[in-house]
C-alpha cells in the first residue's frame, strides 16, 4: 500500500538524482526517512510493480556525442540473441533490443550508437556488420534532441 512516504520518495526520484557520493542518503532526507527505510521501501516497490526501474538519462549532445545513429538490421532468428549481446557490449550502445519484422519493414535488431560524428558511427556500424556478417541493414540518424521526460506525480 502505498502511503506518504512512498510518494515524497516517488516525487524525488522523479527529479535530478543529486549528483554526490551518498545520493540516496540525500533523497531519503529528503523523503523522511533513513537509507535503509528508502531502500526497504524502493525494493517492495520494485517487486509489488509499482516501481519499474530508476535510471539515468544521458543527453548525448550536452556529452559531446553529436551523432546518435540507430542501427537497424536483419538478421536470423537463431542470431539475434548472440549478435544483440555482442552489440550491446560496445561501449557506444545505449540501447539494443529485438522488434519483431513486418513485411514492408524487414528489422528485427535495433542499436543506438553514440559518437562524435556520423563517420566515427558507421565505423561502429562497419566493424559489426563486418563481423556478424549482416547483409541486410540501415542507419538512421537523430537531426535533433527530443525533450526526455517521463510521467510525473
Amino acid at each position: 500500500m502505498t502511503d506518504d512516504t512512498d510518494l515524497r520518495i516517488i516525487r524525488e526520484l522523479q527529479g535530478e538524482m543529486p549528483l554526490s557520493p551518498d545520493p540516496y542518503g540525500e533523497l531519503a532526507c529528503k523523503a523522511g526517512c533513513t537509507v535503509e527505510e528508502l531502500l526497504l521501501r524502493l525494493t517492495r516497490m520494485r517487486t509489488d510493480g509499482s516501481l519499474k526501474r530508476i535510471g539515468a538519462i544521458l543527453r548525448h549532445r550536452n556529452s559531446g556525442f553529436n551523432a546518435n545513429g540507430l542501427l537497424v538490421c536483419v538478421l536470423a532468428e537463431e542470431k539475434i540473441e548472440e549478435a544483440g549481446l555482442t552489440l550491446a557490449g560496445y561501449p557506444e550502445v545505449s540501447h539494443c533490443y529485438r522488434r519483431l519484422a513486418y513485411r514492408d519493414w524487414p528489422y528485427n535488431l535495433y542499436a543506438m550508437i553514440h559518437g562524435h560524428s556520423e563517420s566515427e558511427v558507421l565505423q561502429i556500424v562497419n566493424r559489426f556488420v563486418r563481423e556478424q556478417a549482416v547483409e541486410i541493414y540501415d542507419t538512421l540518424f537523430s537531426t535533433e534532441e527530443l525533450k526526455k521526460s517521463s510521467f510525473s506525480l
